[in-house]
């Protein structure tokens, strides 16, 4: 996890994209996988106040949920190792 979050804050051209017609889609994302990990392990994932703590032995992180305004799905995959993909329908062009 360490290594993905310094890919994820220090190289943010490779490691995120989103539209902005997803920043609604993304908030609803995070607060499922906030949701599912408080709920699943206690003991590894707080929210307190405006922050979400992350209590694992060698990932010790404390984010504010604020500073992912713009981009949750980013807060989102610095929580959990999986990928994130937020897909949706596109006209025909």
């Amino acid at each position: 996890m360490r290594i993905r979050k310094t890919l994820l804050t220090k190289h943010p051209e490779y490691t995120f994209a989103a539209l902005p017609e997803s920043l609604s889609a993304q908030g609803e994302v995070l607060w499922m996988v906030i949701d599912w990990l408080i709920r699943r392990y206690p003991e590894r994932f707080r929210v307190s106040g405006a922050y979400v703590k992350t209590l694992d032995p060698g990932y010790q992180e404390c984010f504010r949920i604020a500073d992912f305004e713009e981009d949750p799905l980013r807060l989102a995959s610095l929580l959990i190792q999986e990928d994130l993909f937020i897909m949706s329908e596109q006209e025909a062009e």
